[in-house]
């Protein structure tokens, strides 16, 4: 049986019409009401119409204020002012896939190298000079493959990634010198990066030769922080 409607502002209860905050409530209501679900059905689409920016740039720095919710139309990001600055919540997954196509190491110093020349996908991640930064705080998983092109069987070889977030797993991946024509070399690390944390994936050796390298690597958010 329907429920008989109630006229609650006779008993106090104030009236909230358009542009009225919406104090917390909760509701009790059959299959057979339907205002109810229209109302509800509205204030939804009133927070999908919310504040929307373009761009991660555009969020606006003052005339916030602490819940405030904004929608990002670059990655898709819904995300909250908390007082300090904008949290990123909910929106499509982070991720970077880059490569390196060929590249040369010289045989002078051999130390650590950033290598990544080009990205090929990337979603809330941007890479310059062989640097990638993070916007969005998370867990993120990090998988490297390189190929050792050039036969050298002297010193080792070393991949590995560089980062100003915590890393939850090894640093770097060492290997002796291949004895065939070329070597794959694999490295896999998570990474603890908040928003504008940086990574940057490095090759090393101590060969005293100039080796060739070519190579790919993944970077995808897994949890949050």
């Amino acid at each position: 049986m329907p429920w008989t409607p109630i006229d609650f502002t006779a008993r106090g209860i104030p009236k909230i019409t358009d542009g009225d905050v919406m104090p917390g409530f909760k509701v009790g209501y059959n299959a057979q009401s339907t205002a109810l679900d229209t109302a509800l059905d509205s204030l939804e689409t009133d927070i999908q119409d919310a504040d929307s920016v373009a761009t991660v740039a555009a969020l606006p720095v003052s005339g916030n204020w602490v819940g405030r919710i904004i929608f990002c139309e670059e990655d898709e990001l819904l995300r909250v002012w908390d007082g300090t600055g904008w949290v990123a919540y909910g929106g499509k997954t982070p991720y970077f896939y880059g490569e390196r196509t060929s590249a040369a190491l010289p045989s002078t110093g051999g130390g650590d190298q950033a290598w990544v020349s080009s990205t090929q996908l990337a979603r809330s991640m941007s890479l310059s000079s062989g640097v990638i930064t993070v916007e969005v705080p998370g867990i993120y998983q990090i998988h490297m493959l390189v190929d050792w092109v050039t036969v050298n069987t002297t010193g080792q070889r070393n991949l590995g990634v560089a980062t100003t977030g915590t890393n939850l797993g090894p640093s770097r991946s060492s290997e002796e010198p291949p004895t065939i024509s070329t070597m794959s070399q694999l490295f896999t690390a998570d990474v603890l990066c908040g928003a504008g944390d940086t990574i940057t994936p490095f090759v090393a050796h101590n060969s005293a030769a100039s080796l060739s390298i070519k190579g790919e690597i993944s970077i995808r958010w897994v949890a949050s922080i």
